[in-house]
């Protein structure tokens, strides 16, 4: 239910989804006019970003936005963003695999230039988007399965998009920094999944504490609790265990491999 306290943290959503994005990529757009290795980076990095703010709030401006010498921009259906950005992927993956090159190896903190590795990850992206429609579209769907499969996906994390602290970059991780507010703690609903199920993950996800107690012990927050509680009184209850080089992953291996057992199970991917 929209209401005055809600409103501003929509727009925060959206322009870091999008807003921000879309400045970038046209700008980078305005420098890449004979570059299309350059500019297909950029789409890709477009949509991984853009494709949020479509799930989340649905129509959004898409095809028009960032023009220049506009401050305003068309909604776009949903079903026509996906589209579009099935196209954008399949048309950057080609410049890439055409330029046959790196792509600015010197300011790529994601791949370093490797170009090959961008084309996975833009295939494991069309993967991602193409699985989403399947209830709605099959046959486009079932066509952009194809052509991610085809042109080559993430097959391990060395090859993931993710950003992490190295010898040239320094990343400060985000949940590392809402740890320092005291209020990042482990949730009852991930609680009941993970240690209901005994899940062998749990403790590489989240640490032991006391929660006050004389035990050592996974222990969460309840969902539902007073808004203005002291932070103090879950000092003890369990964390994430992030820290400022724990990558923050874009798209990875695993998720690859659960698109494709969807698509195994529905007859389009066999290995």
């Amino acid at each position: 239910f929209p209401s005055f306290a809600l409103k501003p943290w929509s727009q925060y959503t959206y322009n870091v989804m999008a807003g921000n994005a879309f400045r970038n990529w046209f700008d980078v757009k305005k420098r890449t006019t004979n570059d299309p290795e350059g500019f297909a980076v950029a789409q890709i990095i477009k949509i991984a970003a853009v494709h949020k703010a479509t799930d989340t709030f649905g129509p959004i401006p898409y095809t028009k936005a960032g023009q220049e010498g506009s401050t305003e921009a068309e909604y776009d259906a949903q079903e026509d963003i996906y589209k579009a950005m099935l196209k954008e992927l399949d048309e950057a993956v080609q410049a890439l695999a055409n330029g046959g090159h790196d792509v600015f190896p010197k300011y790529d903190i994601i791949y370093e230039g490797n170009y090959t590795k961008w084309c996975k990850f833009a295939n494991s992206l069309m993967l991602r988007l193409a699985m989403r429609v399947r209830y709605v579209d099959a046959a486009l769907s079932q066509e952009y399965v194809g052509k991610a499969i085809a042109g080559g996906l993430i097959e391990n994390d060395d090859q993931a998009g993710k950003l992490v602290t190295s010898s040239k970059y320094i990343f400060h991780h985000s949940l590392v920094t809402m740890l320092g507010y005291k209020e990042l703690k482990m949730g009852a609903t991930i609680y009941s999944y993970l240690v209901g199920y005994n899940d062998p993950r749990t403790e590489k996800y989240f640490t032991k504490n006391t929660a006050g107690t004389n035990q050592t012990d996974f222990y969460a927050v309840r969902s539902g609790i007073n808004p203005i509680t002291d932070a103090t009184v879950y000092e003890k209850y369990s964390e994430p265990t992030v820290v400022n080089n724990t990558p923050t992953y874009w798209l990875r291996a695993s998720e690859v491999q659960f698109l494709l057992a969807e698509a195994a199970l529905i007859g389009w991917y066999t290995n």
